[in-house]
């Protein structure tokens, strides 16, 4: 569920696994719209399980694009979404 509360940091789970080793996972990140992507640290979690947090000040609650790269020993490259298709993160809204 990619969204959050308004004013509110969110931490964004994801699994990375590899036969091997997971040399590498970035987060690419950027309020929707923005030119720019920057990398946010992902935090390595239990096994093969990482997150990343996305601060208010960060999203402000708008809307944030974001995509995973990560790399293995070999040099492979794997990605979850991309710069050109992003994952969304969106404010969640309440309605009655």
């Amino acid at each position: 569920d990619l969204r959050y509360s308004r004013g509110k940091p969110v931490t964004v789970p994801f699994l990375v696994t590899d036969d091997y080793h997971v040399k590498t996972v970035t987060v690419m990140a950027r309020q929707a719209g923005a030119n720019e992507y920057q990398a946010l640290p992902a935090k390595a979690a239990a096994s093969g399980e990482y997150d990343v947090e996305i601060t208010p000040a960060f999203h402000d609650n708008k809307t944030v694009d974001l995509y995973v790269v990560a790399t293995d020993d070999s040099g492979h490259i794997s990605q979850l979404g991309t710069a050109d298709k992003p994952l969304e993160l969106k404010k969640h809204f309440l309605f009655f």
